[in-house]
């Protein structure tokens, strides 16, 4: 088999057909109509809530989180519908703000913006980007009964209204994107997203992914709701980046209905774990703290002790915004663990972020990454295993592993739920 990689200039790998086992990808569902009339119906119709255009305010802003160039949410097609339906309610455009909930990522550029959410918004109404790191943009609101302190964006919490535009797919911190994760990560401050970052570790990644209702996701939706989060726009993507579905309404109830469907079309269920896996991390690639997301999907299908092969372009390199990752690398969680109770890991967001790839990756399998964008030495920093192309990388495993090591291909690996054996059985 060959197995390409939707980079240009990144070459596919020839897997040998005695050695490969399966191939995995998310299951097929076709689009049942245009994003426009999906996403347009889903706003008409609403899960738990009144109608959009009918929670507009008199008086105060009305701020729409939506989020950064890092997700495929089809924005374009979404914002103006919002848009509309604000101004159908009696909105004017200048009481609509955008926001961008970049999270801890950086900000983005004018024509970044541009692309992101389309002329027509970036030009008719004002659009911020969150700064996590700003005191003077965020505002205190006390603690969770879960206990974590919650830090936000002063504009989100002062609207009149507060609205996110989304989508949901399976996620290794919060179960699954979308609903309140537009607020938390999204336009909270650094401690904020440290701390729910950093008390997702001891559930472990395989207790959380593809989960709606766990312990991470109750703390997310907690600080959503006391930040005021009323209304989401949520959608589901099929493989070829098609709108299949889309969730408005009620930030909980809303979700929870998305995250079903998004579940059905991301589950992968695989009968016995390889001994090597190998797949792009696409379609999250910009830099590893993108990328990582692939290494969870690769890591579940592949043994204990085998070799799983990450492929990703990584133009801006590891982290940009969280050096502390290349710095340390990918130590054995309990180090990691150590560190940050000394003090001497001053973001806990990266460390959390590491020990998570630990956990699940570098301490139970070889992680052997191809890209382009990070350097041999930097790799080897972070303890990883490099490889100048994919068919490098395979050779080497299927040399370590014996001529009758067997393989698993992922496509799409980044939106992949992996359940290997009684686990698929058992999660249906």
């Amino acid at each position: 088999m060959r197995l390409e990689f939707p980079y240009r200039g990144i070459p596919g790998v020839q897997i040998p057909d005695e050695n490969l086992r399966a191939v995995l990808r998310p299951q097929p569902r076709p689009a049942p109509a245009s994003a426009e009339q999906i996403i347009a119906e889903a706003l008409v119709t609403p899960i738990g809530s009144p109608r959009l255009r009918d929670l507009v305010p008199d008086r105060g802003e009305i701020v729409v989180v939506v989020d950064d160039l890092t997700r495929h949410t089809p924005l374009q097609v979404a914002a103006p519908l919002v848009a509309e339906e604000l101004l159908a309610g009696g909105a004017s455009e200048a009481q609509i703000k955008f926001l961008l909930g970049l999270g801890t990522h950086r900000a983005m550029t004018p024509e970044e913006i541009e692309q992101h959410l389309g002329a027509e918004i970036s030009r008719r109404f004002e659009v911020i980007n969150h700064d996590c790191r700003d005191p003077a943009k965020l505002v205190d609101l006390g603690k969770t009964p879960g206990g974590t302190e919650i830090s936000v964006s002063k504009l989100a919490y002062e609207a009149g209204l507060l609205l996110s535009i989304g989508h949901i797919a399976p996620h290794r911190i919060a179960g699954f994107t979308g609903g309140g994760k537009a607020i938390q990560p999204g336009v909270c401050g650094a401690t904020t997203t440290a701390q729910t970052h950093w008390a997702s570790v001891p559930y472990g990644i395989r207790n959380v992914i593809g989960v709606r209702d766990n312990p991470i996701r109750a703390e997310i939706d907690s600080v959503a709701l006391r930040t005021g989060l009323k209304f989401i726009v949520n959608a589901v993507l099929n493989a070829r980046r098609q709108t299949v579905a889309c969730f408005a309404g009620d930030p909980i109830e809303a979700h929870r209905a998305g995250a079903k469907i998004a579940r059905e079309i991301a589950r992968a269920p695989l009968p016995r774990a390889a001994d090597i896996s190998i797949g792009a991390s696409y379609p999250v690639d910009i830099d590893l703290w993108q990328a990582a997301k692939a290494v969870f999907p690769l890591a579940a299908a592949c043994r204990t002790g085998g070799t799983a092969i990450m492929v990703t372009p990584c133009p801006e390199g590891v982290s940009q915004r969280h050096p502390e990752v290349l710095q340390y690398g990918y130590r054995p969680v309990a180090e990691i663990q150590r560190m940050v109770a000394a003090g001497e890991y001053t973001d806990v967001t990266a460390a959390a972020h590491a020990a998570l790839v630990s956990q699940d990756a570098a301490e139970r399998i070889e992680l052997v990454l191809v890209s382009p964008g990070i350097s041999v030495e930097e790799i080897r920093r972070l303890k990883l295993t490099p490889a100048a192309t994919a068919q490098e990388a395979l050779d080497l495993a299927l040399e370590r592993h014996g001529p009758g090591a067997t393989v698993v291909a992922l496509e799409l690996a980044g939106e992949l739920l992996v359940e290997v054996g009684q686990e698929a059985q058992a999660r249906r």
